[in-house]
């Protein structure tokens, strides 16, 4: 007589309503001997009994939950769920056991599906706001209005072009170049277009109120801010463009945009700074 070597796993014990202690076993593919499991609760597995459950949760699955052996004595293995849905009708210790079982994990994937569906609503968001601020449209640095901020040896410079008191002003590409004439070591945070003169002189004036505290030299329209011995270029990264998003929402998201982080790696790379810019 051939003997079933399968080998089995308890998945939960418990006492019945005849206060049988018994034990559910499962196979490594998550299978139950429905065979054996009948006889341990005082039944008799009969396929036809159960014939339409099969066919319903079948199509459900789109696939066949039910495999048989070819022993001397053959078992009847059932799909988890499957079994479960059929055990459950034997018992009213056992189907309560079960449905706990099921509630709970509801509860855990309704708590989890919330947090899901917030951090997905937060991510899109985010995405949005990227889409709406960084203009891939830019090819170079032929910007009439700007403001932008680099950084050597921990400290920050920032400028601007286009603002309302400058006659014949430079464009950021020419403004960019005299500064990498001037500067061996010079890296570029980042650069924010403005549509106008008025807005850029706005902020600019807006910015130079906040990093006040942070100035350094006695000449404060140098604009050069630092913070000692801390990642200045980060922390300031971090405030300027803060209020960059201030602004843009005051102004309902007309207020400017960010340059492409690939034109300012190029730029990098080109002085010699092999760094990605971080867009917080």
């Amino acid at each position: 007589m051939t003997k079933d070597k399968t080998k089995y796993y308890t998945l939960f014990e418990l006492r019945t309503v005849q206060n049988k202690r018994i034990r559910i076993e499962r196979t490594e593919n998550w299978e139950i001997n429905i065979t054996k499991t009948a006889k341990s609760l005082g039944k008799q597995w009969q396929l036809s009994r159960h014939q339409k459950i099969i066919e319903v949760y079948e199509k459900l699955a789109g696939r066949k939950l039910v495999r048989k052996t070819d022993l001397a004595h053959p078992q009847t293995y059932l799909d988890l769920t499957l079994a479960l849905r059929i055990i459950s009708r034997w018992d009213l210790v056992l189907s309560y056991r079960i449905l706990k079982l099921a509630a709970q994990e509801l509860y855990w994937d309704s708590s989890n599906m919330c947090a899901e569906l917030k951090l997905l609503e937060q991510v899109e968001q985010e995405l949005v706001t990227l889409k709406k601020t960084i203009d891939l449209s830019w090819t170079n640095f032929d910007v009439e209005f700007a403001f932008y901020y680099l950084v050597t040896d921990n400290v920050v410079k920032c400028g601007a072009v286009g603002l309302k008191d400058q006659e014949n002003s430079e464009n950021l590409e020419s403004r960019l170049a005299s500064h990498g004439s001037t500067h061996a070591r010079l890296k570029l945070i980042n650069v924010i277009k403005f549509k106008d003169s008025k807005t850029v002189t706005l902020f600019e004036n807006w910015i130079k109120l906040v990093l006040e505290k942070y100035s350094i030299g006695t000449n404060a329209s140098l604009e050069q801010y630092e913070c000692p011995g801390k990642n200045s270029e980060e922390i300031f990264n971090e405030i300027i463009l803060e209020k960059f998003d201030r602004i843009n929402k005051l102004k309902n998201g007309d207020a400017g945009s960010l340059c492409p982080p690939r034109l300012i790696n190029d730029y990098n790379e080109t002085m010699g700074i092999k760094t990605k810019t971080k867009i917080n």
